[in-house]
């Protein structure tokens, strides 16, 4: 079941999809390669690693990672060509080059590039032997033909974007966090608040990683919608998406201000009344985060219910009390985070309107 569970990310559609086009790239490429002319016809088993280079899953990627591996060979080939030229000799020739190579590859502009220049300037000595300046252009133009068609494959079929599993994801976020809300308002009722503590801080931590797992995937989204045909017909809004992944983000650290209050059960010591009225202001935000993605109707009527419902937990908690002694600071804290939660969300939700009527 274990293993099953780690092979299940490379069985994918999107991934199969990637090995087949990877496949067919190298294969495409070893035939390409053997049809250049001239002294690089003999090395053109270099071409299906040009066309591996490629095969990253975004457009995008693959055109990046293929610029930067033939230029990092171009400098390799050129730093050990110099010393070839200079008439140093091979058992000094070898390590210098290397050394430059290696040296240039700490540069982080050239990105995938970088561990090839040092490579490229071994192979010279290594592959190249008694004829380097054939090797050298030979190695050159096959790899540039090989990513030529690892590219070109992946704009004629071009990768899924994955906008369906982000999506997914945002929304499953929100319904985590509504549960995470309610679970917190539930605490101060528990037979056991010191256990329901624990099990919540543990929710805690498994939404930051619901939280990371969003962010992750929707910047996957916004790597493979670029130079990427299927963006022509995708509905995507990064810029709104974005927005509302930081709002989310901000959401998360006002959940986490809710733990300080119950540290000390300061709700235990309210009036049974204040207990009911969070709960209700509990159970209203959660309703309001489920209703995020409804229609603008329901969403203002859950945002006007959730504010109503803190504006009586307020009234019921500070009618009666003349003090600010400690539990009722606490309270106040835990009032107040719920606010920022739902003046988040409408502040992210009159934004949005805002963006589509001026679109």
């Amino acid at each position: 079941q274990k293993l099953a569970g780690a092979l299940l990310p490379a069985l994918t559609p999107s991934r199969l999809l990637h090995v087949a086009k990877t496949a067919a790239a190298a294969t495409l490429a070893w035939y390409a390669g053997h049809l250049v002319p001239g002294e690089a016809n003999a090395y053109a088993y270099y071409a299906p690693l040009g066309a591996l280079v490629a095969s990253v899953p975004t457009v995008a990627g693959s055109v990046r990672s293929s610029v930067q591996v033939v230029v990092g060979v171009l400098l390799g080939v050129l730093a050990s060509g110099a010393l070839v030229t200079l008439g140093t000799p091979v058992a000094l020739a070898v390590p210098v080059a290397v050394g430059v190579g290696t040296l240039l590859a700490g540069i982080p502009v050239f990105g995938a590039g970088r561990d090839y220049i040092p490579i490229a300037a071994l192979f010279v000595f290594v592959v190249g032997g008694a004829n380097p300046d054939g090797f050298s252009i030979g190695y050159v133009v096959q790899m540039a033909v090989g990513a030529a068609i690892g590219v070109g494959l992946n704009l004629i079929v071009p990768p899924a974007t994955g906008r369906k599993q982000a999506m997914q994801a945002t929304s499953a976020l929100k319904a985590t966090i509504a549960d995470t809300i309610q679970r917190a308002t539930e605490l101060p009722a528990g037979d056991a608040p010191e256990d329901d503590l624990k099990a919540w801080r543990s929710s805690l931590i498994r939404l930051d990683g619901e939280l990371a797992d969003a962010k992750t995937l929707v910047a996957e989204v916004q790597e493979n919608l670029r130079g990427n045909a299927r963006g022509l017909r995708t509905k995507f809004d990064s810029s709104s998406v974005q927005a509302e992944l930081d709002s989310l983000s901000r959401i998360t650290r006002h959940i986490a201000e809710l733990q300080e209050p119950f540290l000390e059960v300061s709700w235990s010591e309210a009036k049974s009344e204040s207990g009911r009225a969070l709960q209700a202001a509990g159970e209203q935000l959660g309703q309001l985060l489920r209703a995020w993605d409804q229609t603008d109707d329901d969403l203002r009527a859950r945002l006007t219910a959730a504010s109503s419902a803190l504006d009586d937990l307020q009234r019921l908690e500070f009618e009666d009390h003349t003090g600010w002694d400690p539990p009722a600071q606490r309270r106040s804290v835990t009032i107040y985070a719920l606010r920022k939660i739902v003046a988040e969300i409408e502040y992210r939700v009159e934004s949005q309107k805002s963006t589509a009527s001026t679109g």
